[in-house]
């Protein structure tokens, strides 16, 4: 028994040996491994500082590449506004250019007051290109609309409107909306009046099969107006 006590004496006692104590604490004199830590630690702060500050010049040069080249922006003043000049080629889809030219056809037909009476009722009649670019709701809307008694009367005047069309821009997947302007022209005034408004459409294509109406020698790619809404700015609007 003696044996084991001696042996077994020393259990329950805790070791006073510590993690890092040594060599941090013990001053011994002149020992490498007390500097080797210190520079270990100086240089991992230094590296992390270094990474750092590579990371933010290499940020700083990417956003500055895009400014190695300079190419001038020129605007114009459009409606008390300032916009972009629209530049001298436009990438732009067979599709785009089709829809934008029936654009321009249609509201042409819609808003010009021709020169004589028989004009106008063949411009809107039901074997028009107006009336095949419509949906059958715009159209029926738009003949109810008209007064075809106040527009015989301008005519018979001399009253003269046209239209300029601005801007027409897609806004999202079918409709567009388009800047325009009507001029009319009175024949006992010097200067016309100028009323500025803004055209929105939705617009889309129809299949017409294998046995297409009567209205496909009008409208062979079947471009239809599903809803036209106008929103008025103004008279001599600048």
């Amino acid at each position: 028994m003696g044996i084991f006590s001696s042996l077994f004496r020393y259990r329950d006692k805790k070791s006073p040996d510590k993690l890092g104590l040594y060599p941090e604490r013990f001053h011994v004199l002149a020992i490498p491994e007390r500097r080797y830590l210190w520079t270990s630690r100086l240089l991992v702060i230094i590296s992390v500082i270094n990474i750092s500050l590579l990371m933010i010049l290499t940020l700083t040069i990417y956003l500055l590449l895009p400014q190695r080249s300079a190419h001038p922006l020129l605007f114009e003043q459009y409606y008390g506004s300032l916009r972009y000049l629209q530049p001298q080629i436009i990438r732009a889809s067979p599709l785009q250019l089709l829809t934008e030219y029936h654009i321009r056809e249609y509201i042409n037909l819609r808003h010009n007051l021709p020169e004589r009476l028989g004009q106008l009722i063949t411009r809107w009649n039901d074997n028009s290109v107006f009336k095949s670019y419509c949906s059958e709701k715009v159209y029926s809307d738009f003949i109810e609309q008209q007064q075809m008694d106040n527009l015989k009367k301008m005519i018979i005047k001399k009253i003269r409107r046209k239209v300029e069309i601005e801007k027409i821009e897609n806004l999202t997947g079918n409709l567009y909306a388009v800047r325009l302007k009507t001029i009319t022209a009175y024949p006992d005034r010097e200067k016309p009046v100028i009323t500025v408004m803004n055209a929105y459409l939705r617009v889309g294509y129809v299949d017409y099969g294998k046995n297409p109406p009567p209205e496909y020698l009008h409208n062979p790619y079947g471009f239809k107006v599903w809803s036209y809404e106008l929103g008025y700015l103004g008279k001599n609007f600048h």
